[in-house]
């Protein structure tokens, strides 16, 4: 699978941003919790 661009990953990250912020969870910082929320969560949706 292509790895995606740089302007792809900043979208994605963007992304992942604004849904920490609508999920009130835009202060959490611990990388495992991140991990766990992307890849059950968001990447799901």
């Amino acid at each position: 699978m292509p790895r995606c661009s740089v302007a792809e990953a900043r979208r994605c990250g963007e992304h992942f941003v604004q849904f920490l912020r609508d999920t009130g969870r835009e202060q959490e910082s611990r990388r495992d919790a991140l991990r766990t929320i992307y890849t059950q969560e968001f990447r799901a949706r």
